[in-house]
């Protein structure tokens, strides 16, 4: 409201102290009114109703506030009726994006759950034999058919294991780690995240590759490799990507951590796990029946399907 007063008052009129004091009041009606039923809950009525009550309250000031009287009255004549239905149908029509962006980030969650569960499903035994050029590859063919990567890689601490889609030319398996971002990487021992090619700093000159997130393979505390998602042609990482990757990174450093130890460190192991799914259960359980509830109103068949991919997830 305040922020909406300042232009206002500077743009001066005979009804410049009616609309800044309008300004204010309309402010703290809408800021009541997101307060009272928070961003998902306003319908379009409540808005509307917000919205022409702020107009209103305007009307009412400026024949009250304004000096003369007449002119204040010959104004309102012309431009009540328009501004206030003009005024409410722009705020219901807002609002009815936001409603719209909020319907589409809730399917597209539903959409990355759905493939988190399937790829979990699909990579599920593949580290069994290690981390090698063959299990590596299967692991980075898979990704790269169920995202929008440009290229996926997969490293240990010396060579690329696996290297598939844009750069393969000059990315070679079995040939030593040469980007910059991936040193940067392993020396964090975290995920790291670039969009400027000279941050992923490739020697080549013709490389195609703009973005890339590297996270790292962790088994026991040590780093044991990374798994790379690319993208090119100035494209940026997802939100959904970068969750995505992350879930199957942390779930192939469990395969390995699974293969390594015996009998006593798969006990500590089964402990670790334990916790690791105290942490991520919870919010990944919730956000999906979250999902799956605003699936059965607008699409019944794909919340069953993904009530059906949860059970095998769990079951898995």
């Amino acid at each position: 409201g305040i922020l909406g007063a300042i232009p206002r008052y500077f743009m001066g009129g005979f009804t410049m102290w009616a609309s800044v004091s309008a300004n204010v009041i309309a402010g703290c009606i809408s800021g009541w009114v997101y307060y009272r039923f928070g961003p998902q809950r306003i319908s379009l009525p409540i808005a509307a109703i917000t919205a022409f009550t702020s107009e209103a309250i305007l009307k009412i000031l400026v024949l009250a506030l304004s000096k003369p009287f007449a002119a204040a009255w010959e104004l309102e004549k012309v431009i009540a009726v328009p501004t206030m239905i003009g005024n409410t149908v722009a705020v219901v029509f807002f609002v009815y994006i936001v409603h719209d962006i909020f319907r589409e980030q809730e399917k597209a969650q539903a959409l990355t759950v759905q493939q988190t569960i399937r790829m979990l499903q699909t990579t599920s035994g593949f580290m069994q034999s290690g981390l090698n050029e063959e299990t590596a590859g299967k692991v980075a063919q898979i990704i790269y058919n169920e995202t929008t990567a440009d290229a996926v890689a997969v490293t240990n601490l010396e060579k690329v294991l696996a290297f598939i889609g844009f750069g393969a030319d000059h990315h070679h398996v079995g040939a030593p780690i040469v980007t910059a971002a991936t040193k940067t990487m392993m020396k964090a021992k975290r995920t790291v995240i670039f969009d400027d090619p000279k941050d992923i700093g490739c020697p080549h000159r013709d490389c195609k590759l703009t973005a890339v997130i590297e996270i790292p393979l962790i088994v026991s505390n040590e780093l044991v490799g990374s798994l790379k998602l690319y993208k090119a042609n100035k494209e940026v990482i997802s939100l959904q990507e970068v969750e995505l990757l992350q879930g199957i990174a942390d779930f192939l450093s469990l395969q390995l951590a699974q293969r390594k130890l015996d009998e006593q460190q798969l006990l500590l192991l089964q402990i670790e796990c334990q916790m690791l799914k105290a942490q991520i259960n919870p919010h990944f359980f919730f956000n999906t029946l979250g999902t799956i509830q605003a699936l059965i109103d607008t699409s019944p068949k794909e919340a069953k399907v993904l009530v059906k991919d949860l059970a095998e997830f769990y079951r898995q």
